[in-house]
Parts: C-alpha cells; structure tokens; sequence
C-alpha cells in the first residue's frame, strides 16, 4: 500500500514537473505504476515492445497489453516455433494504458538516437552525464528497478 502512494506521488510530480529524480527514475516510476495496476512482472515489461497495446476484443473502456513472456528452461524447439505459447496478454484500464502513453511519449524524440536494436523498445531513456554510457538512449534494464538504501527509506516512513 505505501508503495503504491509513494509511486502515486511521484507520478503526479513527474506531471506537474516537480520531480527531482533522473529521466531514469520518472521511467522508472511509470513502469512500477504499471506493473502494480497489470499484476505483469517486471521483466515482460521491461522488454515491452512499442506497438504492445492492442485494442480489447470486449471491453471499450480497456485494452490488452501483450507482453513477451519467457518461462523457465526453455529449450524444447516446440517453445520456439509456436510463439503463442510464450505470449502473455493483460487487460489493462485506461489509467495504466495512460502511463504506458506517457513512458511511448517520453521515448518517442529519443528514437532516432537510439541503437537500431532498442527502437522497438517502451522504456528508453537517454543515460545521463556519467559512465561509459553517457548520453546514450538505452532502455531500462532489471538493474534500475532496484532501490537505493537512500531512496527506500521513504517507504517505510
């Protein structure tokens, strides 16, 4: 529940522009969000292509997330040849499909800078002024989710 707030909070300061975390930290905070309102783990998402929403078949006021789902020790060709079985799709509320929205309209100028391979990709974010990345569009990686001792303090207060 606290989680839930903290991410809340964020989200409306990333939108009124008064977040002081890194373009990183704001994906960041949109992926959670969305994570928490799916029920999808983390890794599908983070490797959500951009054309991963889909109009639902019933419900007009939903849409459908498809996500890439890897399962464990998958080495039988059957797994690879009939990709239905590897796909995951959610229905998802019009609150989460805004942030996924959000995440495609942050990423969207960034494009053009990124590396062929991570185009198709939701969450780019263009790496900040330190490290061998510098200034590089990348997307995010299992890396960024973990919290930082500094920043996990303000969950459990």
């Amino acid at each position: 529940m606290r989680l839930a707030q903290v991410l809340r909070d964020d989200l409306v300061a990333i939108h009124q522009g008064h977040f002081d975390g890194t373009d990183s930290d704001a994906l960041v905070v949109h992926l959670l969000a969305v994570a928490i309102r799916t029920g999808a783990n983390t890794t599908p998402l983070l490797e959500a292509s951009r054309d991963c929403l889909r109009q639902h078949p019933f419900m007009p006021n939903m849409m459908r997330l498809e996500l890439f789902k890897r399962r464990g020790n998958a080495t039988k060709l059957l797994q690879l040849r009939y990709s239905k079985q590897n796909d995951m799709s959610l229905s998802v509320p019009m609150d989460g499909v805004a942030l996924i929205r959000k995440a495609l309209q942050r990423s969207e100028p960034l494009l053009g800078d990124a590396k062929p391979a991570f185009r198709n990709r939701l969450w780019l974010y263009r790496a900040d002024k330190r490290g061998a990345i510098a200034g590089q569009v990348i997307p995010l990686s299992q890396r960024m989710l973990i919290c930082p001792p500094d920043q996990a303090t303000r969950l459990v207060r």
